[in-house]
């Protein structure tokens, strides 16, 4: 980034389930991508308890040495969200009452026919001169306050600390209010199926004669690698850069990447979508993911348009009851191309049933061993078989073998992720 833009970025995550390993700090990730977009880098991080002291302590530190400081969690109606409170006593002002934030927990107890509690009306509860960033998701309003400070103008959001709460309140308010890089530009690449050092060796050119100030990050997330495109591109010479080496990585990518953009779209809903512009109803039908499918299908608003049915036939005689010959069963196994293929075409079956044979239909099948046991010397731990029916053409079953020594977890991921590869290339 230009250090043409002298500001520094802190995160204070508040929550002893943070700290102790019961819940995971995804929103760090997610307020360094969005401050990214605007030419802010986080030059700190800090994590702390529920303790008034400890948080009290970390504000001191965050207000010594950054101008821009995003706060979440400890915003909640229950005896260890004390945030507020620290935020206070760190300013040095009282608590009052505010109508703004009184309002918002009202509306939201209203929407969900829920009393109003001493407890909930705690969340009305603000310190002086502070101004209230109201909660489309929830009933913790946020916080905002613009200070002066030894390093220059401070500014500070306070922020609910679950995901979709945090994550609506920072796009659609506080984000805006935050200083910038005039025409600083992030763009991003989703792949999948390609170790992280082979797509460093592919790009290292472009990396090598990366403008100044120009930055190529990657971030893993598996079984996916996304990489990122950040730079000032204030002026037009920068522009023509940055859009020169945008085109060539997404040429060097080619299908690997399954989307790109200023923000990233999961696979199931670029699925989803392909399915949509194809008026193609999907199915699938799963052993080895267990319904991993059928959950990521589901997840995506709009999925109904699209998505016929999922099944999970785990035990076999499930597969039998959903039609698949007990015969293939006892001679193949069920981790098998033979069951693939009979799971899938009778999962395409059943959605014919229900939507009449007229329709396009596609069902994806999954059946393998996710370990850590189950394996064998003939069929491995990491073995996978998906089958693909659809309404143009013969069935098709697709042999998988997973990369060695990961996880159950990761196993069911990955065969999750390339069966949805496959749908995508099959639409």
């Amino acid at each position: 980034m230009s250090e043409r833009l002298q500001i520094h970025a802190e995160l204070v995550t508040i929550g002893r389930e943070i700290l102790d390993g019961r819940v995971i700090d995804t929103n760090a990730v997610r307020m360094a991508e969005l401050l990214k977009t605007r030419g802010l880098v986080v030059r700190h991080a800090q994590r702390v308890d529920d303790d008034i002291g400890r948080v009290v302590d970390a504000f001191r530190l965050a207000a010594s040495r950054s101008h821009v400081i995003l706060v979440t969690g400890g915003l909640g109606p229950t005896s260890d969200d004390l945030t507020i409170e620290a935020f206070a006593k760190f300013l040095g002002v009282p608590l009052v009452e505010d109508a703004l934030a009184l309002e918002v927990v009202e509306d939201c107890l209203r929407k969900r026919a829920r009393p109003m509690t001493p407890a909930q009306r705690k969340q009305a509860l603000v310190p002086q001169g502070t101004e209230v960033v109201k909660n489309p998701n929830g009933t913790a309003p946020g916080i905002f306050l613009k200070r002066a400070s030894a390093l220059g103008p401070q500014l500070w959001a306070l922020m609910p600390g679950v995901p979709r709460e945090m994550i609506a309140m920072l796009k659609d308010d506080v984000l805006g209010r935050l200083p910038g890089l005039i025409g600083y530009r992030s763009y991003q690449w989703a792949t999948h199926f390609v170790a992280e050092a082979s797509l460093q060796e592919r790009l290292q050119p472009l990396i090598e004669a990366l403008p100044p100030d120009f930055e190529l990050s990657f971030r893993t997330r598996f079984p996916e690698n996304h990489i990122g495109l950040h730079a000032d591109c204030s002026d037009a010479t920068r522009h023509t850069h940055f859009e020169r080496i945008r085109r060539e990585i997404s040429t060097r990518l080619s299908t690997d990447c399954f989307s790109e953009g200023f923000e990233l779209t999961e696979i199931e809903a670029v699925v989803l979508a392909k399915a949509r512009a194809t008026r193609t109803w999907i199915s699938c039908v799963e052993s080895c993911t267990g319904g991993l499918l059928s959950k990521k299908f589901t997840s995506v608003a709009g999925a109904s348009e699209n998505f016929f049915a999922g099944w999970t036939t785990y035990h076999n005689a499930a597969k039998v009851g959903l039609g698949v010959d007990s015969d293939l069963l006892r001679k193949h196994g069920a981790v098998s191309e033979s069951v693939a293929r009979a799971l899938a075409e009778s999962g395409r079956a059943q959605a014919l049933k229900g939507l009449g044979t007229s329709s396009r239909t596609l069902c994806v099948s999954t059946t393998g061993i996710a370990g850590p046991g189950g394996g064998t010397e003939q069929k491995p731990v990491g073995l996978c078989f998906i089958g693909l029916a659809a309404s143009d053409r013969e069935t098709r079953v697709i042999e998988l073998r997973a990369p060695p020594s990961l996880s159950r977890d990761q196993y069911q991921a990955y065969f999750a992720q390339r069966a949805l590869a496959e749908i995508l290339g099959a639409l």
